[in-house]
């Protein structure tokens, strides 16, 4: 649905455009949500900036800034930009589309005139309709398009058939606006067949082609094209955006006190689960760190769950990432970690999942009540840190494992830390050595055999039971050596479930 959009100086004298919308009383709460999302979106790198919003009568004002190209295609003709701009530009509007669909929204107008560009050449996704629910701007998009007139020459196949909009069908059009950037800046001709150019790199045809499939379900997610090896060189030269997590409450990562986010209502049952998934039977109560006299428990029962939200812990966090992906060519680092009990704890929750760009996951840390505060506003310290196998902290896979370490206060149940931990290129080692502070190299050796080899960013270890069992399977412990390498995102606070 066409809105009128108005041209305005706003108080600080710069030129904004205004967006207007009717809204009726009885719209008024459900257009509040979805501009609320609106705004959420916004403080993504990539999208339309919300500068604010107002109500005049029964019109609604969405206030935005003025752009100086109005369109992808009108940037590319008055600049004509090198081959890696339009590179760059690919992959920033990828990116911010990633993040929208991270958010749970379907765009359902992908389209160069619905991309706006910045001095800079920056480029801004926008145009996302409010005046109506998510869910019928999704059901009705194709119908309303063409009855209005509107241009169907970036819509999927599936659309112009009249089928509802969804993540898959923006990958389409997505595609569809990639292919015209690399072109003159023309616009696209209704029912022109893509064509992908032969000039431009096997990678990058791969990946148009591959989002510009007939088949919905074989077109690749927003993720897989934002890490696809046709970005590699973008991928290393320019840095992860620093902002929050799509799932933290602040959106911008500014202010230096950490907040804690009562979060056990919407997260306490799914991190259960995962808590007694990764228990190994028979291994509760009998670890080596145990203190002695501990009464037999059975079950790790989750009281309450708080999302860490520190912005400056979070950024510290981020540019250790980017030194770790700069490091390793954007590509994923090798040897990965293997896999652990905690993948996929977040089922197709993609607002959790891990940046495999640097081999990133979800692990386990346990301390006592005292630590925690310490390690909430500073991190992790490496010399308040130490075990078997080095002076670095220590992260388990199994929830059972990390119990052992854990210690209550007089009143309060145990603490239990889930962390985004970077582990980069991590290796296996065997041999006790505890007095190390980096991991070995890629190969296993450590200092006391030199070699050329690349260093390796983080090693893990097989945990061993006090019950003479020996070593389990899938039972291990993750080290890192550098404090920035981990992001305690939960405080679990549980209670152990006596037999």
């Amino acid at each position: 649905m066409n809105h009128p959009i108005r041209s305005a100086v706003n108080g600080d004298q710069h030129s904004v455009v205004l967006k207007e919308f009717v809204v009726g009383q009885k719209d008024l709460p459900r257009f509040r949500n979805e501009l609320s999302l609106l705004n959420r979106l916004s403080q993504c790198d990539g999208v339309v900036k919300i500068l604010s919003a107002f109500l005049d009568g029964d019109r609604a004002y969405i206030e935005m800034p003025r752009y100086t190209f109005g369109s992808l295609l009108q940037w590319v003709r008055d600049t004509n930009p090198s081959a890696e701009v339009r590179l760059q530009s690919a992959h920033r509007i990828a990116s911010a589309l990633e993040r929208i669909h991270a958010l749970g929204v379907v765009h359902c107008d992908i389209k160069p005139d619905n991309v706006f560009v910045d001095d800079d050449g920056l480029p801004y996704i926008g145009d996302f309709d409010v005046s109506m629910p998510t869910a019928d701007r999704t059901r009705l998009f194709s119908t309303q398009t063409i009855a209005h007139g509107g241009t169907p020459a970036y819509m999927a196949p599936e659309l112009i058939r009249g089928q509802s909009a969804t993540k898959a069908s923006d990958i389409y059009s997505l595609g569809l606006v990639i292919l015209d950037l690399f072109g003159d800046g023309m616009p696209r001709a209704v029912g022109a067949a893509p064509v992908v150019p032969r000039s431009l790199a096997n990678a990058f045809k791969t990946l148009l082609e591959s989002m510009l499939l007939a088949d919905p379900a074989a077109r690749p997610s927003a993720s897989s094209v934002v890490g696809s090896a046709a970005f590699r060189g973008v991928l290393v030269s320019a840095p992860l955006p620093i902002v929050a997590p799509l799932y933290w409450n602040q959106p911008r990562l500014v202010g230096t006190i950490p907040l804690l986010v009562d979060v056990t209502a919407e997260m306490r049952d799914v991190l259960q689960q995962i808590v007694n998934r990764t228990i190994v039977q028979g291994a509760l109560g009998i670890g080596r760190d145990i203190p002695p006299g501990t009464r037999p428990y059975s079950k790790l029962a989750i009281a309450k769950v708080e999302r860490v939200e520190s912005p400056a812990l979070y950024k510290r966090y981020l540019s250790l990432c980017d030194a770790l992906r700069t490091k390793h060519h954007g590509a994923t680092p090798t040897p990965a970690a293997p896999a652990a009990e905690t993948d996929g704890w977040y089922d197709d929750n993609v607002l959790y999942a891990p940046m495999n760009v640097v081999g990133e996951k979800w692990l386990f840390h346990s301390t006592t009540w005292a630590a925690v505060p310490k390690i909430v506003r500073d991190g992790f310290d490496m010399r308040l840190s130490g075990g078997a196998f080095g002076f670095g902290s220590y992260f388990a896979e199994n929830a059972c494992k990390a119990d052992q370490y854990a210690r209550r206060n007089d009143s309060d149940g145990y603490p239990l830390l889930l962390c985004r931990v970077a582990l980069g290129a991590c290796v296996p080692t065997s041999v006790s050595r505890k007095t190390v502070r980096r991991p070995p190299c890629i190969h296993g050796h450590y200092d006391d055999a030199p070699c050329d080899h690349p260093r390796a960013d983080s090693h893990y270890a097989q945990c061993t039971r006090k019950d003479t069992i020996g070593a389990v399977e899938r039972h291990r412990e993750f080290v890192i050596f550098d404090l920035h390498q981990a992001y305690p995102q939960f405080i679990l606070t549980y209670k152990r479930v006596h037999k």
